[in-house]
């Protein structure tokens, strides 16, 4: 295969890669905002995870099988399901996770999670702290920041779950097609 075709492989890996943080963001300023996260979000990633992956497949440079991604997805998925009947996540958490975890696969699942509970323990404490509190005045009353001062316990794990996405895909190796560019 030609330096040209691998090169353009590598780069829809890339542009997949750029789709998906944007809307990993995009999930997680929806949370912060409205306390929702679209299922838009869940879908791209996933459908970019088939593209971007396909693409790697086919320059050579899969960094994992297929079976470890799709293993971190089930994995996840089954856990945070069955937080969801508990109450303790929402439903949106539970399928964002879970496509999130599609990126990262089992060599970077214990970044991922780590870094997800380090971050929504640190959301959860400033959470506390404004609890019951009017520290931001103009607040939306559906978002975060004003659920949380009228009382609610409310925490948007987007933004955990985004952080615990970067840390996973850097983790599980998913980084190196990108860094290929630099060198």
């Amino acid at each position: 295969m030609g330096v040209k075709l691998i090169f353009a492989f590598n780069l829809i890996y890339c542009v997949c890669f750029i789709g998906v943080c944007l809307a990993a963001l995009g999930a997680a300023c929806s949370d912060v905002r409205t306390m929702t996260i679209p299922n838009v979000c869940s879908v791209v990633i996933m459908g970019l995870f088939v593209i971007g992956y396909g693409a790697l497949a086919l320059s050579g440079g899969v960094v994992a099988p297929w079976w470890s991604y799709v293993s971190s997805l089930l994995i996840v998925f089954v856990v945070t399901l069955g937080m969801f009947v508990v109450g303790a996540i929402g439903g949106g958490d539970s399928k964002f996770a879970a496509s999130c975890a599609l990126w990262v696969g089992l060599k970077g699942l214990v970044s991922f999670l780590l870094v997800m509970m380090v971050v929504g323990m640190v959301l959860a404490v400033f959470a506390l702290v404004l609890r019951n509190r009017v520290v931001f005045a103009r607040v939306a009353p559906d978002s975060w920041v004003g659920r949380v001062q009228r009382g609610e316990s409310a925490i948007p794990y987007g933004v955990a779950i985004t952080s615990g996405l970067f840390a996973g895909v850097s983790a599980g190796g998913g980084l190196g097609p990108l860094m290929a560019f630099f060198y």
